[in-house]
């Protein structure tokens, strides 16, 4: 993995690469995925095979980034701490979620790893200051409920579903873009957060919009470990 940092005045955020080799055993993780999940979205559309399968990707590859970034941070300032196996939320929901479990000092930390495709806007900048939320806890007619975690993170990939899939196929560097997230309590801020229903009847998500009122990607990591 090669991190790249980038900044919107003093708002941090990474892009980390990956090759093919290194996301070998994602890729499969994907795959199997596809076989126990149900496939419908949070809207109760039944996804295609290979829809399913780019959201796994998609999905396990973020998981993976938030890992090592946890890693690299804990190795950096020399702490000791444990990443619990990574569970996902209701496995036999339509729109299963990654929840981290990190035990640090004597605290344990959860954390919920929300993952898009930005390809409808012009630039990663602006996927941050302007056209994305941190997405919170959320519930839908499909999902009724949804524990509370204490951070939320936020990663997203330059690029179309689509394009994601066939460039592990060929053999090409896989880009995917951390932009930090927030706090259980910023989550319910209301100066900072607020309930919409991003578009989705009978939905009711808690978000903070733009990403740059949350945790920049050096905070966040800060906070886990505070």
């Amino acid at each position: 993995m090669k991190i790249n940092i980038f900044k919107i005045n003093q708002f941090v955020y990474y892009r980390a690469d990956y090759t093919k080799k290194e996301l070998e055993h994602v890729y499969s993780g994907a795959e199997a995925l596809c076989k126990s999940l149900n496939p419908k979205d949070t809207s109760g559309k039944v996804r295609t095979q290979s829809e399913q399968l780019v959201k796994n990707f998609g999905g396990l590859i973020s998981e993976k980034l938030v890992s090592d970034l946890l890693e690299k941070e804990a190795v950096e300032k020399g702490l000791s701490f444990i990443i619990g196996n990574s569970v996902l939320s209701k496995k036999d929901s339509e729109d299963y979620q990654i929840d981290h479990i990190v035990r640090y000092k004597d605290k344990v930390i959860t954390i919920e790893t929300r993952s898009s495709f930005a390809y409808r806007t012009s630039s990663p900048d602006s996927v941050i200051s302007r056209a994305f939320s941190i997405i919170g806890p959320y519930t839908t007619n499909q999902k009724h409920s949804e524990d509370v975690k204490d951070f939320y993170a936020f990663i997203f990939f330059f690029c179309e579903p689509d394009t994601l899939l066939g460039r592990y196929k060929n053999n090409g560097e896989i880009s995917v873009y951390f932009a930090g997230g927030a706090s259980r309590e910023m989550m319910f801020d209301s100066r900072i957060s607020s309930v919409t229903n991003l578009n989705m009847e009978d939905a009711s998500y808690r978000v903070i919009k733009p990403i740059t009122r949350g945790l920049d990607a050096e905070k966040f990591m800060e906070s886990i470990f505070s």
